[in-house]
């Protein structure tokens, strides 16, 4: 149900003629707004802890390390080369948790 508003934007943009730069330059900043407003809902609510707060300071120089290298990939690379790309690293993630859960039901039956 999540995905049908970002089908209508795609098509929407499309029928525009937006090239993927110009969706690139509306949409990020909009998710990035929407992130921080939901934190900050959160946060007013007291809904995140400081373990939480911890574990997102661990994680976010390898945040910012994927960010930084998925920006030099998309200016190198041709657009169907990087939705390739993306594609593939969507399915090895997938996969990765495939094999994680699979492993983790074998273990507990044996």
């Amino acid at each position: 149900m999540v995905q049908y508003p970002k089908a209508t934007r795609a098509i929407r943009c499309g029928l525009r003629g937006w090239t993927s730069d110009e969706r690139r330059a509306v949409f990020q900043p909009v998710a990035v707004a929407i992130f921080i407003m939901t934190a900050v809902w959160l946060g007013a609510q007291g809904s995140i802890s400081a373990v939480t707060i911890e574990l997102f300071l661990f994680g976010l120089p390898v945040l910012l390390a994927g960010t930084w290298l998925g920006l030099r990939l998309y200016r190198r690379l041709d657009p169907a080369g990087f939705r390739k790309l993306v594609l593939a690293l969507l399915l090895a993630s997938g996969l990765a948790l495939v094999v994680e859960k699979l492993a983790g039901l074998w273990s507990q039956s044996t």
